[in-house]
């Protein structure tokens, strides 16, 4: 920003005066408006970013919705085969194929929108109930996006474990209902934290 007094001689107090007053009004004129245009982009930055979370967290809710079928189909499988393993042990072809149906699915989430928003720094400039909701929202995406790829790895062995097996001892009977009673809590959790998850996402794209 670049002030240039009223060129000239000045030959009185009065002259002097003057040319300080017509500098400080320049000064205030433009500090003004550098400041309307950092609201402006301010105000433009919190607008693209509130447009860009609700387009993606509804992206995430269809994404729940579709998880959170196969997680209780899962569940369902699970207390079907749980409740049937004294006889299906006897049987382990009958029991690798009822275990190789279980499928969670395990859909991704996205958080892209949240995450460019807190490196642009255009959070601090929105209301802060506002922010609320929508760090509520992102949060308990994380939250489920964390349990459902810690429960990958429980899935991974309930897959590979029972195909490798042609006969079970009482060993392997009690080792097999084990890795599916992880996975049933695994199924378990995933089911709150996915209750959790959908009301935070209507609470922040609702409350608009």
């Amino acid at each position: 920003m670049d002030i240039h007094p009223p060129a000239g001689r000045v030959d009185s107090i009065k002259e002097f005066l003057t040319h300080i007053l017509i500098v400080t009004i320049g000064i205030l004129i433009a500090l003004g408006l550098e400041g309307i245009r950092e609201t402006w982009r301010d105000h433009v930055a919190v607008s693209e970013a509130r447009e860009s979370f609700l387009a993606e967290l509804m992206l995430d809710r269809k994404q729940l919705a579709q998880d959170q079928e196969g997680v209780r189909q899962t569940n369902t499988q699970l207390d079907q085969v749980l409740a049937a393993m004294p006889q299906l042990v006897k049987s382990p072809a009958e029991l690798q194929k009822r275990t190789a149906q279980l499928n969670p699915g395990f859909y991704f989430f996205r958080t892209t929108a949240w995450e460019s928003a807190l490196s642009s720094g255009a959070l601090a400039h929105m209301p802060s109930d506002e922010l609320d909701r929508f760090m509520d929202a992102y949060l308990s995406v994380k939250n489920y996006q964390e349990a459902s790829r810690g429960t990958v790895p429980v899935w991974i062995e309930v897959q590979t474990f029972f195909p490798s097996h042609r006969t079970y001892s009482a060993e392997d009977a009690a080792n097999a209902e084990q890795k599916l009673r992880n996975l049933k809590m695994g199924m378990m959790v995933l089911q709150h934290l996915g209750q959790e998850m959908s009301a935070g996402i209507d609470g922040a794209t609702k409350a608009r």
